[in-house]
């Protein structure tokens, strides 16, 4: 019975420790290549990790903002993005990238050919179309607002900025809102990543590796006290034993009998000593004070 229990714990020990092998990480990483200047991360993907954080790549700036959904697409109706959907697997996030809406070409009408003869009029020189504005150097135009995310707290509710990587923390984002990620100089994203913790249910792996390996003990222990061959030692224990007790029956022999030699050797109880009214009847009683006084009255 004990070897069958060893084989089966040595199958035990052997299923736990590759499922032990075999277990996958608490902590999953799952990351997709970009190719666009502009990553968007719904808030419905952030919620699959809400204790876990986003990372975003570029070889240069980076800014992340959080808006609400109507202004985010809104901003994002000109230009071409990344959108995290979810996940592939526990390596792999899904991603698909919208075009950017091209704006259609005015349909130009082509102007009558002028009369022959006709002399054409003077047009008249607007003043304010003629000159062009001056624009300050270092002063962001128009295109440029509309690249970058705009620092009011009207559209973005909050801002996060990086060189070459930029990580945050999902409990950081407004609820509901998306993360938009995008480089500062318009140039295409390298990847995008999270981090998520996964819940495992492998609680079962360490107690069948404990109770695998106490079984395969039990069936070794089993079986070397079968390949081993124990009758010389069961002979030198008997032969003690045997000695031993010659030993107490000659000690009895050789003690007088009736002594407490002989009765510890037998195993006879020792007599127990009877101190009752029978011992005490013969010894007299002392004379008190009382009586030599009047022993002393007798004699006068």
């Amino acid at each position: 019975m004990t070897l069958v229990a060893g084989a089966l714990g040595l199958l035990v020990l052997a299923v736990g420790l590759v499922a032990d092998a075999t277990r996958a990480d608490v902590v999953a990483v799952p990351a997709s290549a970009l190719k666009t200047s502009v990553v968007v991360i719904g808030p419905e993907v952030l919620a699959l990790a809400p204790e876990g954080r986003v990372a975003v790549t570029s070889d240069g700036a980076l800014v992340a903002s959080a808006a609400r959904p109507v202004d985010t697409q809104e901003w994002l109706s000109d230009l071409s993005a990344t959108h995290v959907t979810g996940l592939t697997d526990w390596e792999t996030l899904r991603v698909r990238t919208s075009d950017r809406v091209a704006p259609q070409d005015p349909v130009v009408t082509p102007s009558p050919e002028p009369t022959v003869g006709a002399t054409p009029s003077p047009e008249p020189t607007d003043p304010a179309a003629a000159t062009p504005t001056p624009v300050a150097e270092g002063e962001p135009t128009q295109a440029d607002a509309d690249a970058a995310p705009s620092p009011s707290t009207d559209h973005w509710r909050a801002t996060w900025r990086g060189n070459g990587r930029v990580s945050i923390a999902i409990a950081d984002v407004p609820a509901g809102m998306p993360l938009v990620v995008q480089s500062a100089d318009g140039s295409p994203l390298t990847d995008v990543s999270m981090r998520i913790e996964r819940q495992l249910n492998d609680a079962w792996i360490s107690p069948l590796i404990w109770w695998g390996g106490i079984l395969t003990v039990l069936g070794l222990v089993a079986a070397l006290f079968l390949l081993i061959d124990l009758r010389p030692v069961q002979e030198r224990a008997e032969t003690w034993v045997a000695h031993r007790r010659r030993g107490a029956s000659t000690a009895a022999s050789i003690a007088n009998p009736g002594s407490r030699r002989a009765r510890r050797a037998t195993g006879d109880a020792m007599p127990v000593a009877d101190l009752g009214e029978e011992s005490t009847a013969g010894k007299k009683a002392r004379p008190t004070g009382d009586d030599s006084t009047s022993t002393k009255e007798d004699r006068s």
